[in-house]
């Protein structure tokens, strides 16, 4: 049945596709943001809300974001394409939504391409349409073609998008379409009266220039604007946005103004300098997926979805050999025979080997199947691929064959050798958990049931017994020599993302969709501690290295940390920009640094944070990316223990290396002469002067302003 009451819902349209069909999803979804209903029905005008769905979120954690996100839009386009008719999930979330809201508010869109036939519409139809009674016909953008760079969907296809627009809002075309008239009029008598009084402005402006002593007049007006700069960088660097205040801080410097004001702008640039100094851009040509580094780390490797995987020095990102084309995109690398060679996986189901020097292959590609992730040993002889058609399989890289292969009915989340590599468990979405035997291939006892979906699971206790956690909101103990369980087990309100072990054994971390982290007593099964609230799902958790704080990052857009003995709140949250759509994105990872004094952070909002642990400030400006993140795999981090070393990758195809950072030096070397070409080559950014916006530089405009400062970029 459908829902009557318009208040519980918070988007007006959920965007679904196929990934065949994102190109088309961007331009749909840009075009919709940008569009601003009018006041009608006592409603204010606002724009348009739209949760766009992300195919690539497929991971169980953030399915149910999805599903919560069905049941609060008001209405669902579904992009039709004869690509997606056959695609599972988008069908299962379209046969989601209809049960919630009703068919009759599904609006079904057809992009048919100047190459393409309109023959039979029933061709383009997903199955959970063909199967559903009284299916809204399909509204068709004849002629579109993506790849010509469309400029505004909405004049070029003005008919069916007042259509959409209509539906959407519920409002008659004819209605939208009167209401875009007037507003048209309005803006053009607009722009008359703006170059009007532009025009009159100006002839004012020159006879004053005339009457004026025009040093005098520069002066006044670069004092001037150095205040407003000041003042707002001020403002900005409240919200955690130290990065623009850092850039406004800079224009201001530049305008020259004053002595006096000249000192107090570069003592307020102080604090946002940041800590990391940009080192090298990265480019690749389709998404980047990964990266790690070898063991050593004088080396590290990058990969994308396009097939290639580049390898370069930790010391300056410069390449260490030529990149490795292969023709499917890359799943992960490994560094393997003392960094000698790359084990590497593909979408097309290879595993393969590559020596690093001369970029070949040094093996036969090996057809395992469409590996999600793999785990060595410690000596990389044997490795568990995690499979997508529910298997792991065992593989001898000695030998280079597969040894055999563990089976589940769901899909498996995971796979761990034990300490002794004698024997591996799995835990899958079938709800169970099974041990096998690293000779034989074969369950070593019965399986191990929970009341859900599994998420997780460790050995523990000197491997005598097996923790696991699912979405049942319930984190079990195994006893390993039984196969039973020990105790009730540890309860949640919610399902469970995540543990670990910490405080020597004694204590077990846990983070869950319920909106907490909890630390339990390993010997009473108690709380130690109040649960640490968070106002979304927890997304992690780890405590600093001497026992005495926790540190928690959630979808709430926060990290915080938390007093390990009492529970109580340390300082304020720390809290990422929320950006341009309010702060219903995320913090992905988080990690602390050996001596306990630094936090590094990243999420969606495509930046990379040093915190001070003792004061939870942010330390410096951001380390930032470009492009848009649409799931939390796009953005990522790896770095030293210390955070001297930090390499960065995300949605805009590019990593960067970043090197830990003394800000007094280039504090020093700061003048009113080269104080954005410093603040660019530091960051990587610019200020743009229209949006009044940090973006990215490109990697050749990156190196061009580096060079400008060889002195003092080496």
């Amino acid at each position: 049945m459908s829902k009557t009451n318009s208040e519980n819902y918070q988007n007006d349209a959920y965007l679904c596709f196929s990934e065949s069909d994102a190109d088309f999803a961007e331009v749909l979804e840009d075009a919709l943001l940008r569009y601003k209903i009018p006041a009608h029905n006592g409603q204010h005008s606002r724009h348009l809300n739209i949760f766009q769905d992300s195919p690539a979120l497929s991971d169980a954690g953030y399915a149910d974001i999805l599903s919560q996100q069905l049941q609060r839009s008001r209405k669902m386009i579904v992009i039709c394409s004869k690509a997606a008719r056959w695609d599972v999930a988008f069908n299962e979330k379209i046969r989601k939504f209809t049960t919630c809201n009703g068919v009759e508010n599904i609006i079904p869109i057809v992009s048919i391409t100047k190459n393409s036939a309109e023959n039979d519409l029933e061709e383009w139809l997903p199955e959970a349409l063909r199967d559903a009674e009284n299916i809204p016909a399909p509204l068709i953008f004849s002629d579109f073609d993506v790849s010509e760079n469309v400029p505004d969907i909405g004049s070029t296809h003005q008919t069916v998008w007042i259509a959409l627009l209509g539906k959407i809002i519920e409002m008659h075309p004819e209605k939208i379409l009167q209401i875009e008239s007037q507003r048209s009029r309005r803006h053009k008598k607009r722009r008359i009266f703006l170059l009007t009084s532009a025009a009159v402005l100006l002839v004012i402006a020159a006879g004053a220039m005339i009457w004026q002593n025009q040093h005098k007049d520069n002066l006044q007006n670069r004092t001037s604007a150095a205040e407003l700069f000041n003042q707002r960088g001020k403002i900005m660097g409240q919200d955690n946005q130290h990065l623009l205040s850092l850039h406004l801080l800079a224009e201001a410097l530049a305008l020259r103004p004053e002595a006096g004001l000249v000192n107090e702008i570069r003592q307020s640039m102080r604090p946002f300098l940041p800590q990391t100094r940009l080192v090298n851009i990265i480019r690749h040509d389709h998404g980047i997926t990964g990266a790690c580094y070898n063991h050593d780390r004088a080396l590290f490797a990058t990969w994308d979805n396009g097939g290639v995987i580049q390898l370069r020095k930790s010391e300056n990102g410069q390449l260490f050999s030529q990149p490795i084309q292969l023709n499917n995109g890359i799943r992960g690398v490994r560094f393997v025979e003392n960094d000698q060679q790359l084990l590497l996986w593909e979408k097309g189901g290879l595993l393969q080997r590559w020596d690093i020097s001369t970029a070949k292959a040094v093996a036969k590609p090996l057809r395992v199947g469409n590996i999600i992730d793999l785990q060595l040993t410690g000596d990389a002889s044997l490795a568990l691929a995690r499979c997508e058609d529910f298997t792991v399989r065992l593989i001898d890289l000695q030998n280079w064959k597969l040894l055999g292969e563990a089976s589940h009915d769901g899909w498996i989340g995971g796979a761990i050798f034990n300490a002794a590599e004698t024997e591996f468990l799995t835990w899958s979405d079938d709800s169970t958990m099974r041990r096998w035997d690293v000779s034989s291939v074969k369950p070593l006892d019965k399986s191990l049931k929970h009341g859900s979906e599994i998420n997780g699971a460790i050995y523990i206790d000197n491997e005598k017994y097996i923790m696991s956690w699912g979405n049942d909101g319930v984190i079990e103990q195994w006893e390993v020599a039984t196969s039973r369980r020990v105790g009730k087990g540890f309860q949640h309100d919610g399902a469970v993302i995540g543990a670990s072990m910490v405080n020597g054994g004694r204590r077990l971390l846990t983070w869950s969709r319920d909106n907490t982290a909890r630390l339990w007593d390993m010997r009473t099964g108690a709380l130690s501690i109040p649960p640490l609230g968070h106002e979304g799902w927890v997304f992690g958790a780890l405590m600093n290295p001497v026992n005495t704080a926790i540190l928690t990052w959630s979808f709430d857009n926060t990290l915080r940390l938390w007093d390990a003995k009492t529970g109580e709140a340390l300082g304020m949250p720390m809290r990422h920009f929320s950006g341009d759509l309010g702060n219903a994105h995320g913090v992905f990872g988080a990690a602390i640094s050996d001596d306990g004094e630094q936090i590094l952070s990243w999420g969606a909002d495509n930046a990379i944070r040093l915190w001070n642990l003792r004061t939870q400030n942010q330390a410096g400006a951001a380390m930032m990316h470009g492009g848009k993140i649409s799931s939390p795999h796009q953005i990522g981090a790896i770095f030293s223990s210390d955070f001297s070393e930090i390499l960065t990758w995300s949605a805009d195809s590019t990593a960067r290396l970043w090197k830990k950072n003394d800000p007094t030096n280039d504090f020093a070397a700061i003048t009113t002469q080269n104080v954005t070409q410093i603040i660019q080559a530091l960051t990587g950014t610019r200020l743009d002067s229209q949006s009044r916006k940090v973006v990215c530089l490109s990697p050749e405009q990156w190196a061009e302003r580096k060079k400008k400062l060889s002195k003092l970029f080496p």
